[in-house]
């Protein structure tokens, strides 16, 4: 296990090339990641987590990819809800891994810091909450690197915002809330 700056991505996008399964600041918390199409490394998060496999992880990826992929969304308040640190679960065109997917609809995450960014440069990332499955919350990196240093292939330390993202369903041009949570008061923007 290595320990990695936020600031050089290089060492986690080898890791996850080689299908391994890091720990990174997701925006808001931090998180287990993969690459999206790797099998074995998701199926290790769901180990780590304790998390049952019908539970399926968020994909965070550039806009781009989000956009191509959503089915019937409007894509006008797809990309108000992903510029502004939403999570957003969406039908998709493609049949996507059941760990991201649940009756082919997915909740992605804008790519939307510089180490996200150009991580998903290469390809999208599953990512889920450090914390296991059912229990509290783990924001310190201490925490973090004593509970996973001989578990994960990879810790990137960096800046969380230390609140879960707000969650929404957007189907047809309706915005429905999942869960409250970073940038809330943002939706009465668009009337969510």
């Amino acid at each position: 296990m290595i320990i990695i700056n936020e600031k050089n991505p290089n060492p986690a996008i080898a890791l996850l090339k080689a299908g391994g399964v890091i720990i990174c600041p997701a925006f808001t918390i931090y998180g287990f990641s993969a690459f999206l199409f790797s099998k074995a490394a998701n199926k290790r998060i769901f180990l780590l987590k304790r998390r049952s496999i019908n539970k399926p992880f968020i994909v965070i990826a550039h806009k781009d990819f989000i956009l191509d992929v959503a089915f019937e969304a409007d894509k006008d308040k797809l990309a108000f809800l992903l510029d502004n640190g939403f999570s957003v679960l969406i039908k998709t065109k493609i049949k996507l891994p059941h760990w991201a997917s649940f009756s082919s609809k997915t909740v992605f995450r804008l790519a939307n810091t510089e180490f996200l960014k150009k991580v998903c440069s290469v390809g999208p990332i599953t990512s889920t909450s450090v914390n296991i499955s059912n229990s509290g919350e783990i924001n310190s990196p201490l925490q973090i690197v004593k509970l996973y240093k001989n578990r994960v292939n990879g810790i990137v330390l960096g800046k969380v915002k230390g609140v879960g993202s707000t969650i929404v369903e957007l189907n047809r041009g309706v915005i429905t809330v999942l869960r409250r949570g970073f940038n809330i008061e943002k939706l009465e923007v668009i009337g969510g």
